[in-house]
């Protein structure tokens, strides 16, 4: 099977930052770059975020999403009550966000879980992180 492929531009977060209000971190996009990511377009593609808090030697994930499509608009990512206040006073930490862009043969439904599919393949993935001051 030919794989047609063409390459398609969409804007992904280079930089973040945490903005403390009172029991409230606020972790949110600064800075996009452009990226050029080659897909084939018999494929579903798709993004997936991962917001993660590292501390103390350990990893956690906090939250994620799984997007249908080559999306640009990242939003915000708010840490509640107890779970910002155990962050803000363990002190020492960073959050991490890692962003992958890939394609699928794994059709896009509630559920979805990309990876089944034959023709899985991670076309552009990056982490990054900030401290928690």
């Amino acid at each position: 099977m030919q794989r047609a492929s063409a390459a398609n531009s969409y804007f992904v977060p280079s930089t973040m930052a945490i903005v403390r209000k009172g029991d409230v971190l606020t972790v949110r996009a600064t800075k996009f770059e452009k990226l050029d990511v080659p897909v084939n377009g018999a494929l579903a593609n798709g993004t997936r975020g991962e917001w993660s808090l590292r501390q103390g030697g350990e990893s956690n994930l906090l939250a994620g999403s799984l997007r249908g499509g080559l999306a640009s608009d990242y939003s915000d990512a708010e840490i509640l009550g107890d779970k910002s206040k155990a962050i803000i006073s363990k002190g020492d930490a960073a959050i991490e966000y890692k962003v992958t862009v890939f394609e699928t043969d794994s059709t896009n439904y509630h559920h979805w879980t990309p990876e089944s599919g034959k023709h899985y393949r991670i076309l552009w993935s990056r982490s990054f992180s900030t401290p928690v001051k």
